[in-house]
């Protein structure tokens, strides 16, 4: 009998590109690799995209980290370039050994599919893989199906998102809840917006006693004219609360979920308040109200930016106060954390 075409494969009779899943999860493949460890199903994931370039293409990379969020797997690679591709690419020909690796890549999407739904217990629907140049970076992506409560490929997506949890110090399902936490952060802020505009509007009533400047109703004629109002261009103190508080939730929002994201205290004031102003600026300037900043006697710029900047610190104040960083957030990066304590 002649011998098998390939006796080192889990199915000898089969092509290399038809190969089984278990031709990249049969093994451990990732001596001499660094591979992130603290969690089994990615470290599960990395090995078989090691195995897939050792294995099939003939060198491995120097380095795999796999992340997985949801629906999507993403595996990126560090390094692994054959020495014709070193000597291609230092020839500037990048654009060749792209295209080769790609099509390696899809002649061997059988298996590689094959392998991320085993060990992930859902079905890949899409996939798609890219290599960079200087420094050299390989990336693999998977679409996974979205499975059915209670389903066994639904429990795979558990398990995957727990793993993906367990590395990052993240909850057990996390997406559910990080969304949940974004909107709560959300509506705090909304509520810190509303405190903002309260002190803001302190602040301008102080400020035109001492400067004798008068009333200004362009909120107001932005409103009217925002909303199609009869009259819009009436001074009505009325519509110029209510657009100020309005922008006031709106950007208070933001500001919340600024804080959850572990952006806090007078740094992020410093980036909160140029977004309050354009806002303004986009929708006075948008209705034909306002005439662009720059346009602007200096001492009324100046005043509007007091004043934007005070309703970013006392939203910012409230907010950090009363909204604690997502445990997802860049908070859980110690010396960060320890530098960006806000104001609470």
């Amino acid at each position: 009998m002649s011998e098998p075409p390939h006796p080192d494969m889990p199915d000898p009779e089969r092509p290399l590109m038809e190969q089984p899943a278990e031709a990249l999860t049969g093994d451990d493949w990732s001596a001499g690799i660094d591979i992130d460890r603290r969690s089994d199903m990615r470290a599960a994931i990395s090995n078989a995209m090691v195995a897939l370039k050792k294995r099939f293409y003939g060198k491995g990379p120097e380095r795999a980290r796999t992340y997985l969020n949801d629906d999507y797997v993403f595996c990126a690679m560090e390094g692994g370039l054959t020495r014709n591709e070193q000597t291609l690419v230092e020839a500037g020909e990048d654009e060749a050994v792209r295209q080769y690796r790609l099509l390696f890549q899809k002649t061997m999407t059988h298996t590689t599919t094959a392998a991320i739904e085993q060990l992930t217990g859902r079905t890949v629907i899409g996939y798609h893989s890219q290599v960079t140049f200087r420094p050299t970076r390989s990336f693999e992506i998977f679409v996974l199906d979205s499975a059915p409560p209670g389903s066994d490929r639904h429990n795979g997506h558990r398990s995957a998102n727990r793993e993906a949890a367990a590395a990052t110090g993240g909850p057990d399902d996390p997406s559910p809840v990080v969304r949940g936490v974004i909107l709560a952060a959300a509506a705090r802020g909304a509520a810190a917006g509303v405190a903002g505009v309260a002190a803001m509007t302190a602040a301008e009533k102080l400020e035109q006693r001492v400067t004798r400047r008068p009333d200004s109703y362009v909120p107001a004629h932005t409103l009217g004219r925002l909303l199609g109002l009869s009259r819009p261009d009436a001074d009505a103190w009325p519509r110029n609360l209510l657009m100020h508080y309005a922008n006031g939730v709106l950007l208070g929002a933001v500001r919340g979920v600024m804080s959850a994201a572990n952006l806090r205290g007078p740094q992020a004031a410093a980036l909160h308040a140029p977004l309050r102003l354009a806002w303004d600026q986009t929708l006075e300037n948008l209705t034909g109200v306002g005439a662009p900043p720059w346009t602007w006697p200096r001492d009324e710029l100046v005043i509007d930016v007091v004043h934007k900047t005070l309703f970013s610190l006392a939203t910012g104040v409230v907010a950090d106060a009363v909204i604690a960083p997502l445990p997802t957030s860049s908070a859980r990066r110690g010396g960060l954390g320890r530098r960006l304590k806000g104001f609470a």
